[in-house]
């Protein structure tokens, strides 16, 4: 059984915390801003539907209570963000429904657009296709996850699909260029990122996580390569894009520069690591040898005295016979 470091363990359950307020603030305010009528919210970057943003809000919500529902002794908590959880996937199955079963996108007369409506001037409509996936997928998880529900690893394939499509939002934004047909405003795939990430964070001691927060190789492995992979491909893409929009090289060019640069880059990180491997295993080897001499000195130790105590009872009999 693996043994986590207790210090890891916090620290991602903080941050799975921190994340959930996080989504919690991003999602009310974009609702805030709609009641308000914000000028900001015409931005891109901002466009979210109140319906996307009050299905964030109950995502974090969710994942905001899931610590009570781990460690027990609070069912209130723990109902309420199954209730919540519930909700964020009835949202985004609702949206699918509502976009692909021919309730009219943005002119739906469905109660809770109306009210939505009421309260914004900026259109109203169903979540997007790629968003709404990923909240019916990240409310089930977040639902199983409150009903302590068994094999985790269902969580983290059921996980996959949001982040990759939260990614795919992500360098959508960036780019500035669409790299598929998600459409997906800049904010909502970045809090989506966010809260996907921030779920898998909730149980750092289960499942395929708990590799994360060990003091093994492995698990020390996959906390410096993993970030490193991430935000090394998305920059390279930027530069590799930004490069070819300019006109500096073609596709071709390009295609060897980006391929070229994270070879050289990813070697460079993997020697750095096995390097830090390397002197961790010979720490411990030295760890292991000095208590092997140091069990042996003790063993000596442990036979002289008894070696002594031996001649010490032989000198005692001899002093007894005498006396006798």
């Amino acid at each position: 059984m693996r043994q986590s470091n207790p210090c890891l363990l916090s620290s991602f359950r903080f941050l799975s915390k921190f994340g959930s307020v996080l989504v919690i603030l991003t999602g009310w305010t974009v609702l805030g801003g709609l009641a308000l009528n914000a000028a900001w919210l015409e931005s891109p970057l901002w466009r979210l539907k109140p319906i996307t943003a009050l299905t964030l809000v109950l995502g974090g919500l969710s994942l905001l209570l899931l610590p009570a529902a781990i460690e027990g002794g609070r069912p209130r908590r723990r109902r309420w963000g199954m209730l919540f959880a519930l909700l964020m996937s009835l949202s985004g199955l609702v949206s699918l429904v509502g976009r692909y079963g021919g309730f009219g996108g943005g002119s739906s007369s469905w109660l809770l657009l109306r009210q939505l409506k009421a309260i914004s001037a900026q259109p109203v409509g169903w979540t997007g296709t790629a968003t709404a996936c990923c909240f019916v997928l990240l409310g089930l998880v977040l639902w199983r996850l409150h009903a302590k529900a068994a094999a985790q690893f269902i969580d983290v394939l059921l996980s996959i699909p949001p982040l990759l499509l939260a990614t795919l939002g992500v360098m959508d934004g960036i780019f500035d260029f669409s790299v598929s047909t998600l459409r997906m405003p800049l904010t909502s795939a970045l809090t989506l990122l966010v809260l996907t990430v921030s779920i898998l964070f909730a149980r750092p001691d289960d499942g395929v996580m708990s590799i994360i927060s060990t003091d093994s190789s492995g698990g020390l492995l996959a906390r410096r390569l993993l970030p490193a992979a991430f935000v090394l491909s998305l920059c390279l893409g930027w530069l590799r894009f930004r490069g070819e929009r300019a006109g500096y090289f073609g596709t071709e060019l390009g295609i060897a520069l980006f391929t070229s640069a994270e070879i050289v880059i990813l070697s460079a990180l993997i020697l750095g690591l096995a390097q830090s491997l390397d002197r961790r295993d010979s720490e411990v080897m030295r760890a292991g040898d000095e208590a092997i001499r140091q069990r042996l000195h003790a063993t000596h130790l442990i036979s002289q005295l008894t070696q002594a105590n031996a001649v010490l009872q032989d000198e005692v009999r001899r002093l007894r016979k005498t006396e006798d």
